[in-house]
């Protein structure tokens, strides 16, 4: 039996070359943990993207309002401010606190000046006097008017005795005449007839012109009086204008409100001495406030004087007055290179309980519209046609009665699992309103609590739900009424799409 030959001898070293060999198992062992993870991860990866592929989004048409608005901030202001100043000079009293409210034509402060009162006594002696001078007038004149009146009489009656004398004078005279003729009478008797109708005739001439004398000075004398009588009336006339300024002045110690307002400030003190025109206080009107809202040029184009605008105010604890755009400035204003323009609204304020200085938030509409709402990107746009995706969604059997009845919140998109989808989805024509780009109003095409298909823009888990703006959407909008565009890509496993 042939031995066997002796083992070599080993190299150096040798020894420690087998625990190298050890070490390497740790390694071994990660890299296949890391591939096993991989490997679960790639499949569970693959279960989820199936089970999203598997769901799409739904949305309830249900009715409700959609509101386009532009909105902007801004302090409120008084919508008037007046200085009441002083009418005349004098002492004041009676002078009102910073804050206090007023009316109008409340008394506010009195100016006392003993100057006035004086003037006020001198014109109603001055006022009495002249009546008094035309009382007597107006009594002179009735003489004078009844002394004139009896002269023209009698110089009347003396012309008319006159025409008696040469009537009777003229018929002696033919008398005379006829018994001359028969010789009854003398040539000397003849002459003195005829000397008789000559006396009678001027006689008559000069009662003539006494009568027409009297009716001229009669008439001269009533024109005197009543330019006489005019002078006392004016002078009554001019006596009673001094005793009204008088008494306006000494009326002018009274300082009234001009407004209904609040006092912001008061510049004097009861006491002091002010003279006329000086400024004693301001009172700001309250009974309608202002509010500058500041609105970015991309929007002012919207904006209309008469539009609503609601105000919120923190200071009310959110509270919101509505009131109506009363001016849009003209120009704009720089800020941070934004062009920015000024809109005035103006708020009602009876209780005043809105404040001067007050910050709020304002929202002017620029579009209201009721009616049937869906979410704006369940619209899809066609050139001038508008269409959605009319589905029938089965109820959930996994669901709670609350939540698996199939019927979906007005206020919510749902993500339904595409399996309860009953039916093909009906592509339908529908009239659509105003939108404010997260609802839109659709005025036609559409029924109360039918279900429409949302394009399916994410992915989520089967059966969650996300909030949208719901049957009811404010918003800020470029554009006023818009049609929104949509478009239905091809949801998790229905290749195609719908």
């Amino acid at each position: 039996m042939t031995a066997a030959p002796p083992a070599p001898p080993q190299a150096p070293g040798a020894a420690r070359a087998r625990p190298r060999r050890r070490r390497r198992w740790p390694w071994l062992l990660l890299v296949l943990a890391l591939l096993i993870g991989g490997a679960v991860w790639f499949v569970l990866a693959r279960r989820t993207g199936s089970t999203t592929a598997a769901t799409v989004q739904t949305a309830v048409a249900q009715p409700g309002t959609v509101t386009v608005s532009v909105t902007g901030p801004g302090t409120l202001t008084a919508s008037s401010s007046t200085v009441v100043t002083a009418v005349n000079s004098g002492t004041i009293s009676g002078l009102p606190e910073v804050g206090d409210t007023v009316k109008q034509g409340q008394l506010l402060g009195t100016i006392r000046n003993t100057d006035y009162g004086n003037a006020v006594n001198d014109a109603q002696l001055n006022l009495e006097r002249a009546q008094a001078q035309l009382a007597v007038q107006r009594s002179s004149q009735a003489t004078s008017q009844a002394s004139r009146s009896s002269s023209v009489t009698s110089a009347r009656l003396a012309v008319q005795d006159a025409q008696t004398s040469l009537d009777s004078a003229r018929t002696t005279l033919q008398g005379q005449q006829q018994l001359y003729a028969v010789g009854a009478v003398s040539q000397t008797d003849l002459a003195a007839a005829q000397q008789a109708v000559t006396a009678a005739q001027n006689k008559l001439t000069s009662a003539r012109a006494s009568l027409t004398a009297a009716q001229q000075q009669a008439q001269a004398g009533t024109q005197s009086d009543a330019d006489n009588l005019k002078n006392q009336q004016l002078a009554v006339q001019q006596a009673q204008e001094t005793l009204r300024q008088a008494r306006e002045t000494a009326g002018r110690q009274r300082v009234t409100s001009p407004l209904s307002g609040v006092v912001t400030a008061v510049n004097v003190v009861n006491g002091a001495n002010v003279s006329e025109n000086a400024e004693l206080m301001t009172v700001q009107g309250t009974r309608t406030m202002l509010l500058p809202v500041q609105v970015d040029e991309t929007e002012i184009s919207q904006v209309q004087v008469g539009q609503l605008a609601r105000a919120t105010l923190d200071a009310l604890g959110g509270q919101t007055v509505e009131g109506r755009v009363t001016k849009i400035s003209p120009t704009a204003t720089v800020s941070n290179n934004i062009s920015i323009f000024t809109v005035t609204v103006q708020l009602p304020n009876p209780d005043g309980r809105l404040k001067v200085g007050m910050t709020a938030e304002a929202e002017i509409v620029i579009g209201e519209q009721s009616g049937m709402v869906v979410p704006a990107k369940a619209i899809e746009a066609v050139r001038t046609r508008n269409y959605v995706q009319v589905v029938k969604v089965a109820p959930d059997p996994q669901a709670s009665d609350d939540a698996g009845s199939g019927v979906q919140s007005s206020s919510a998109t749902s993500t339904v699992a595409a399996s309860r989808l009953q039916g093909d989805p009906e592509r339908r024509r529908v009239q659509v309103g105003l939108t404010d780009g997260n609802s839109t109003v659709v005025t036609g095409g559409l029924q109360p609590g039918e279900t429409v298909l949302l394009p399916q823009s994410t992915r989520s888990t089967s059966g969650s739900s996300t909030s949208s703006s719901g049957t009811t959407g404010r918003g800020s909008t470029r554009g006023g009424f818009q049609r929104s565009p949509g478009g239905f890509g091809a949801p998790g496993g229905f290749p195609g799409g719908f």
